[in-house]
């Protein structure tokens, strides 16, 4: 790959099981609309324990980088990183210069403190 040991992965985020030292989670559905809109049965509206699997995902001293598709979708997930203490900053409306991002994302970061004396996350 070109960023060395970096292993991009493709898929539903409840199926990963590793710790990963960068998370990235493009447009989780938090809220009905956008999961209806992509033709999605309302069963895969999980928002909460989804966030709780994506966060465990992320090993000490990693970051979860998180992008939402509307303001909408991003008060929700605000709410959610509040309700699981997750220690997330609001990185507000993100410009693209890709065809079909025409609207604002919302961005979000957060990083998982590490014990002293722990490595690096990997």
């Amino acid at each position: 790959t070109a960023c060395g040991d970096a292993d991009y992965r493709i898929g539903c985020v409840s199926r990963e099981t590793g710790l990963y030292g960068l998370v990235t989670w493009l447009h989780p559905f938090v809220t009905r609309g956008p999961l209806e809109a992509a033709g999605l049965p309302i069963r895969f509206l999980r928002p909460s324990a989804l966030l709780h699997h994506a966060w465990a995902r992320v090993a000490p001293g990693g970051t979860l980088w998180l992008i939402n598709d509307n303001e909408e979708e991003d008060a929700v997930q605000g709410e959610l990183f509040e309700e699981h203490e997750i220690p997330a900053r609001r990185l507000g409306p993100l410009e693209s210069p890709f065809p079909g991002y025409d609207t604002p994302r919302f961005g979000w970061i957060a990083t998982r403190e590490r014990s002293t004396g722990e490595p690096p996350a990997p």
